[in-house]
């Protein structure tokens, strides 16, 4: 039993190391794929492009009346609310905005996936992408909207790129188990929708993990999608460092985000081989 898992193990690693390779000789033509989507999605049309950074503007603006002028709710930390929740609301709109790209990216792709030669496994991953090159322009311009509030630069900052990636492997290992799963139940779209409506309340947005009473704080770790956004929100305001608070969030996170990534890719690798015969 040992030696037949240790095979096991060893072929899984070997699949990974050829996959990960294949990316890499093949990145022009992925990237090539990323600027067509972005293409078709934001630039095909005249306001598209507006309407991809108006969303996330408005929704701010709205959540900010809502919550400082109509509920009279602020921070503790003394930063302006509409800073202090962009600096919470652009992780999590990255993360909903991958979902939502995942979900379609097989079904929608229909004559791709009757290509033999193409890899059916990457029309997730272009739609992350596409997903993250609007999340690196806001946050870059958020970067400069800090700083001319008087909020940067920081060397905090530095640490935006590891949440990135956090935020990456949790979409990725979410995008393969939502677009396989979708090609067979529709309805699961319906399910997302839910799913991230309930997320956005539990996941601290427009209110702090230092708000929730101890008893409450498991939602920090059941939650993978709290660490990365108040991981910006400390990266971005420059507070502390991510492993100043403790190991133990850190671990949770990943615990969660490799069993997402297992299972995603599991479901992906069962249900590849019947996508041409469904769709």
């Amino acid at each position: 039993m040992k030696t037949n898992a240790r095979v096991g193990g060893v072929v899984k690693l070997k699949v990974a190391a050829g996959y990960f390779s294949y990316l890499v000789s093949h990145s022009r033509s992925i990237v090539e794929m990323v600027w067509s989507e972005f293409n078709n999605k934001y630039l095909a049309s005249y306001l598209g492009l507006f309407w991809a950074f108006a969303q996330p503007v408005s929704l701010i603006v709205v959540i900010w009346l809502v919550f400082e002028l109509g509920l009279r709710q602020s921070n503790d930390n003394g930063t302006p609310f509409p800073l202090w929740l962009a600096t919470g609301l652009l992780p999590w709109l990255f993360l909903v905005e991958s979902v939502n790209g995942c979900c379609n990216s097989i079904v929608g792709k229909r004559f791709l996936v009757r290509r033999v030669a193409f890899r059916i496994s990457l029309l997730p991953i272009i739609s992350v992408f596409v997903a993250l090159i609007v999340h690196l322009v806001l946050i870059v311009l958020l970067l400069g909207v800090l700083a001319l509030m008087g909020f940067g630069p920081s060397i905090y900052w530095i640490q935006i790129p590891y949440f990135m990636l956090c935020a990456l492997v949790l979409v990725l290992g979410s995008g393969w188990l939502i677009s396989s799963l979708m090609v067979f139940i529709s309805d699961i779209k319906y399910l997302v929708s839910i799913c991230i409506q309930f997320g956005f309340w539990c996941t601290p947005i427009v209110w702090g993990l230092g708000r929730l009473p101890e008893r409450f704080q498991v939602i920090a770790f059941v939650n993978p999608a709290a660490y990365i956004v108040d991981g910006y929100r400390k990266s971005l305001l420059g507070q502390e460092w991510f492993f100043s608070s403790g190991w133990v969030h850190t671990l949770a996170f990943w615990m969660w985000a490799v069993i997402v990534a297992v299972i995603g890719v599991t479901v992906f690798r069962r249900l590849r081989p019947h996508f041409a015969d469904v769709i």
